[in-house]
């Protein structure tokens, strides 16, 4: 039987076993600073309980040995530990009873998963500038000298001002701005790049990160590092896991959401629109009723002409419904100077499919992990069973489940470790889209 471990590690390299000091649960989500580079997570909504028997002894030491505003741990099974982590202390805060207390310690928390309304980017527009926008609004640094007002856009020195947008880009609601800049703005910074030798633009020549560092003040602050990639190219390493073919799956749980309030409230889109078609929209007569559209109709046309196209993507997304007249779709229009290089049937179809593709996550506990990270892929072949008559017997078989058994990516993770319930490690996944079979085998 493997035990839990969870160690603090002071200055002094004294190391502090919680398991024999009170731990009662830890609990944070780690994410993957880099995808380019292994080994370095950020961790964050640390959330640390602990039971101190003497209602002082271990304050003490967190407070005096410790240091005030550090904290050093690794966690796993046994000596199957995880690096060393690093996280800035926020909060203390103690319940005494009966002359012991409870220790409950908050980690700094970053602003990663934070959603701002859905944006419209015009064409022409700076792409470091839109990354400066979206740092200062989430407090991340662009370096690690902030008191040096000549080093205030050291981690995108790599980005060119004349870098621009081709084309009109829009930012989603669903989106959070660290996904944003990885998902749209990086691709466009590596097409700016070529490879010396072969010439090929189809690499990643830019990284995105967002760090944990030390700044000058002696504190620790998230940095959003974009830089060039010298290495070139990346792989992925891919994780296989089964559930349900035998009893020794490493998977404790698996929770599918598939959120259907769109059924009820409509699917929202956001189009762009040109020639002031957005304003016209949404002028209304003296009743107060919209005019109608002509804009509007033609969005119609796009979508209904593509009926069995999105059948599809309905049925890969295993919803009850595969009619797309069965619910309403809501239009918000966004004026433009022009739909750049794509066409509006292009435009809408994106919309629509990046609207439908957040609906249908999955969300796997297994026993402990700590060497997964955030962009890494899952294997995951998933076992139904089913009812089967043979003869005059009822049997059971067992049947691959499509809807499950399929490549997924990892977008979060949370690790429990706790004295109760042992160490587990929650994959927050989405369906994977790459085409590129650059992976690395991981059993």
């Amino acid at each position: 039987m493997r035990v839990v471990n969870f160690n603090l590690i002071l200055p002094n390299n004294k190391v502090l076993d919680l398991n024999n000091s009170g731990l009662i649960q830890a609990r944070f989500n780690k994410y993957k600073s880099s995808e380019m580079i292994t080994n370095t997570n950020v961790l964050t909504d640390l959330e640390m309980s602990l039971f101190d028997k003497t209602g002082t002894d271990l304050l003490l030491k967190l407070q005096q040995e410790t240091g005030s505003s550090k904290l050093r741990f690794n966690y796993g099974f046994d000596i199957e530990l995880s690096d060393v982590y690093e996280m800035t202390i926020t909060n203390i805060g103690t319940e005494y009873s009966q002359g012991s207390a409870i220790v409950t310690i908050s980690g700094i928390g970053s602003q990663y998963g934070i959603r701002f309304p859905a944006e419209y980017y015009k064409e022409g527009t700076s792409i470091k500038s839109i990354i400066k926008k979206l740092a200062d609004r989430n407090g991340w640094l662009l370096t690690d000298e902030p008191d040096n007002p000549n080093l205030k856009t050291k981690f995108i020195d790599d980005i060119y001002d004349t870098i621009k947008l081709p084309e009109p880009l829009i930012k989603l609601n669903t989106q959070t701005d660290i996904q944003f800049i990885t998902e749209k703005l990086k691709p466009i910074l590596d097409a700016t790049a070529v490879e010396l030798y072969s010439q090929d633009r189809n690499l990643d020549f830019f990284i995105v990160s967002l760090q944990n560092i030390p700044t000058k003040s002696n504190t620790r602050q998230l940095a959003l590092k974009v830089e060039k990639n010298d290495k070139r190219a990346t792989t992925k390493r891919i994780w296989h896991f089964t559930y349900g073919f035998s009893p020794d799956s490493n998977i404790i749980r698996i929770n599918q959401q598939i959120n259907q309030s769109f059924l009820v409230d409509g699917l929202n889109l956001v189009i762009p629109a040109a020639e002031g078609e957005a304003l016209i929209s949404q002028l209304k007569d003296k009743y107060g009723n919209l005019y109608q559209s002509k804009y509007k109709e033609r969005v119609d046309s796009i979508i209904y002409s593509k009926k069995d196209i999105i059948s599809k993507w309905l049925k890969e997304l295993n919803l009850p419904v595969l009619d797309i007249e069965q619910f309403q779709i809501n239009y918000q229009f966004v004026d433009v100077d022009s739909l750049g290089n794509k066409t509006l049937e292009q435009i809408v179809l994106d919309q629509l499919q990046n609207a439908l593709s957040i609906v249908n996550t999955l969300q796997i506990t297994i026993i402990g992990n700590n060497k997964i990270e955030g962009g890494d892929l899952i294997d995951l072949q998933v076992a139904t069973r089913i009812k089967s008559t043979q003869g005059n017997r009822n049997t059971y078989i067992f049947k691959k489940n499509p809807y499950l058994s399929k490549r997924w990516r990892i977008i979060g993770i949370t690790e429990d470790i706790s004295v109760s319930g042992g160490y587990t490690t929650t994959l927050n996944l989405v369906s994977d889209v790459s085409s590129k079979d650059l992976m690395v085998r991981v059993p």
